[in-house]
C-alpha cells in the first residue's frame, strides 16, 4: 500500500518494541509518582495535569512508549527537530510527552507536533471507517470508467490508478489542516470539469510536458522552475473556483 501511495520511510519501528523499555523506565524513573489507586503518574505541572505511565495493572500506555521512542530518536538521531503529525485530538498528550522530555533534560525546542483535523463521518465503534485501499479501488473504478474508451490511453488500469490516488491527495490538501471534513467519496470521485482537482493537474502537468518537450533549446532549470510556478498558478486557481 504504501509503494502504490510512493511513501517511503527510512526506519520501521513498531510501538510494541518499547513495551518492555517503558515498564522499566516506569520503575526506575526518579519523575515517577505513585497515584492513589496504584498506578504511577508523572506530575506535568498544574496546566498539564498528571501522565499516566503505568497502570496499577501493570500495563503500559501510549504516552509510556511515546517517551522511550522520544528518548531513542534523540539519542540515537541527534535531530534538530522532531515533528509528531497527529491528529488535534491527541493535543494534551504530545503537550505532557513534550513536558515531560522536557524534565528528563532534552531539549524542548525540537518537540513539535503537527496537528490535523479529522475526516468526519468515520468511527471505529460504529463501523464507518473507510479503509484507504477500498477508498482507492473505489476512486479508481471511477476514473477506469472515465478512461476505458480511449484509444490513446495505452494503460487503462495504471493510468486509473494514477488518477485515483492524485485525486486523493488533492482532495486532502485542499481542505484547511487544522479543520476536519466530511469525506464522501462516491460524491467527491468525479471527471466533470471543474470539480476534478486532481485528474486537472495530471491533464494539465502532461500539456506544460508537451510544450517543453518542443522547446529544447530552454534550460532544463528553467524548465523544471516553470514547469513548478505553473502547476502552482494552475492549483491555485483550480481551489479558488472549487471554494
Amino acid at each position: 500500500m504504501y509503494k502504490k501511495l510512493n511513501v517511503e520511510f527510512d526506519v520501521y519501528s513498531g510501538e510494541s518494541f518499547y513495551n518492555e523499555r517503558g515498564k522499566v523506565f516506569a520503575n526506575t524513573c526518579d519523575l515517577i509518582e505513585i497515584d492513589e489507586d496504584g498506578s504511577k503518574v508523572i506530575d506535568c505541572g498544574k496546566d498539564l495535569g498528571k501522565a499516566l505511565i503505568l497502570k496499577n495493572d501493570g500495563a503500559t500506555l501510549y504516552i509510556t512508549r511515546d517517551i522511550e521512542a522520544l528518548k531513542e530518536r534523540v539519542e540515537e538521531y541527534k535531530p534538530s527537530k522532531i515533528i509528531y503529525v497527529v491528529s488535534s485530538e491527541q493535543s494534551l498528550h504530545f503537550k505532557q510527552l513534550f513536558k515531560i522530555g522536557e524534565m528528563l533534560g532534552y531539549n524542548k525546542d525540537i518537540f513539535e507536533h503537527v496537528e490535523f483535523g479529522l475526516v468526519k463521518g468515520m468511527s471505529t465503534r460504529e463501523g464507518t471507517v473507510h479503509f484507504i485501499d477500498d477508498v482507492i479501488e473505489t476512486a479508481q473504478s471511477v476514473f477506469y470508467d472515465f478512461v476505458k474508451d480511449k484509444p490513446d490511453v495505452i494503460d487503462k488500469e495504471k493510468t486509473s490508478l494514477i488518477l485515483a490516488i492524485s485525486f486523493l491527495v488533492v482532495n486532502d490538501f485542499s481542505a484547511k489542516r487544522i479543520k476536519g471534513y466530511t469525506f464522501d467519496i462516491k460524491k467527491k470521485a468525479t471527471t466533470q470539469k471543474g470539480q476534478a482537482l486532481g485528474p486537472t493537474i495530471q491533464y494539465t502537468h502532461c500539456r506544460l510536458l508537451s510544450i517543453l518537450d518542443v522547446n529544447k533549446d530552454v534550460f532544463d532549470f528553467t524548465r523544471k522552475m516553470i514547469l513548478v510556478r505553473l502547476i502552482f498558478l494552475v492549483c491555485q486557481k483550480m481551489l479558488m473556483l472549487s471554494s
